[in-house]
């Protein structure tokens, strides 16, 4: 997950976010599904952190790392990289400091959101055909000109501040079976699975790649990082692979983490059409 194979802490990691950025986060629901729960014959709760501020958990993650920072870190100036919800969850945790990030994004997002980020007021480079160009650039002028590079993923406050979702649901539903958590580059997946298998460690914790973006997957499967070419995904995933596997989960009690909300126009008018 981190550089270098790094070992976390990431029951410490999470406790710690918890502390740093109790007054910033809002705790979002668990609601009861009674289709999901008839289908799998067992109790299935959706954690809603689609109604987390900025509309997805990743302002989890972005506002305990930028509150992690000190002034003179954020006087140096912060970069990222973003196709999207990360940027909106920099810009409103680097506001909660007074302060701006340059979010680098690629040619290939889509008009309808890349106009999303403009209306928020971020001060935005586009660079590269891909999303691993655009981070590739951020990094090098994180790098080269001294300033704070923000992962979206691949960074220890990042991961704790992400698994703030799996603490919620520990105290929430402390009796859970299994959690479904959306896994794109690990670090919500790490950080909640992380907590929760240390509040029970007989918790089963699932991560679910869409099938036309499985990098995660084949990485893990290949004990590498791997890059390869990816398709348009709808992130309905947890759903998707719950009931894909459903004879097993049968009378257990299940959390799957309904994770965003900000999705595509064109995806959106492809789905009612």
């Amino acid at each position: 997950m981190t550089a270098e194979n790094q070992q976390l802490d990431v029951p410490q990691l999470v406790q710690d976010a918890v502390e740093r950025s109790k007054d910033y986060l809002t705790p979002t629901p668990l609601e009861f599904s009674r289709y999901l729960s008839d289908q799998i014959e067992g109790e299935v709760w959706l954690k809603l952190d689609l109604v987390q501020r900025t509309a997805s958990f990743k302002y989890r993650g972005a506002i305990n790392k930028v509150l992690s920072l000190t002034e003179e870190e954020l006087d140096k100036g912060v970069v990222t990289a973003s196709t999207g919800n990360y940027a909106l969850a920099v810009a409103e945790a680097m506001r909660q400091r007074g302060r701006r990030a340059t979010v680098y994004v690629a040619k290939d997002m889509d008009e309808s959101r890349l106009n999303i980020l403009k209306s928020h007021g971020l001060d935005l480079v586009i660079f590269g055909d891909l999303a691993w160009d655009a981070e590739a650039e951020a990094r090098r002028v994180g790098d080269e000109d001294g300033k704070i590079y923000v992962s979206p993923n691949n960074d220890p406050m990042v991961v704790g501040g992400q698994g703030t979702c799996g603490h919620e649901i520990s105290q929430q539903l402390p009796d859970l079976d299994a959690a479904f958590f959306a896994c794109g580059a690990g670090g919500l997946l790490t950080g909640s699975a992380g907590w929760l298998k240390h509040h029970n460690p007989d918790i089963e914790a699932y991560g679910v790649s869409p099938a036309n973006s499985p990098v995660m997957y084949e990485s893990m499967r290949n004990s590498k990082m791997i890059t390869m070419d990816t398709q348009p995904t709808l992130a309905d995933t947890c759903a998707g692979g719950l009931l894909k596997h459903k004879s097993r989960f049968k009378g257990k009690k299940i959390v799957a983490v309904v994770c965003g909300r900000n999705i595509d126009l064109n995806v959106f008018r492809k789905i009612i059409s």
